[in-house]
């Protein structure tokens, strides 16, 4: 049975740190993030640096306030993620595999994005 959870995200929390909490209150082992919406700080993006598999990335920070434009990811089991996501994730120590993708613009409309690894809700 589907259902549609929301989450809102206090000023100041970590973004993926309140999605985890809430994942793991609700008991939710594969999921999606179908969006989301607002503010946020100090955003960490990760992207990818070369185009070979295995994939390597590097995270930038940013640290602004920005309009998130685009939100979405996957929540699954660890032994379901595929093994070339998996080792840029091996620092983990989440219950369940996150996996977001974010796109945010700043002052003077400059727009970046990839994979969210951290980042603060500017308002809720």
């Amino acid at each position: 049975m589907s259902k549609i959870l929301e989450l809102i995200i206090p000023a100041g929390k970590d973004i993926k740190e309140a999605i985890v909490e809430f994942v793991v209150e609700q008991q939710l082992t594969r999921s999606i993030i179908v969006g989301g919406i607002g503010s946020a700080k100090n955003l960490e993006i990760a992207a990818p640096i070369s185009p070979e598999l295995p994939l390597k990335t590097t995270p930038t920070l940013y640290p602004v306030a920005a309009e998130i434009l685009s939100f979405s990811g996957e929540i699954l089991p660890w032994e379901e993620v595929d093994s070339l996501i998996k080792n840029q994730y091996s620092q983990s120590t989440d219950p369940v595999f996150v996996h977001i993708h974010v796109s945010a613009a700043f002052a003077g409309g400059l727009v970046f994005g990839g994979g969210l690894r951290g980042g603060n809700a500017f308002r809720a």
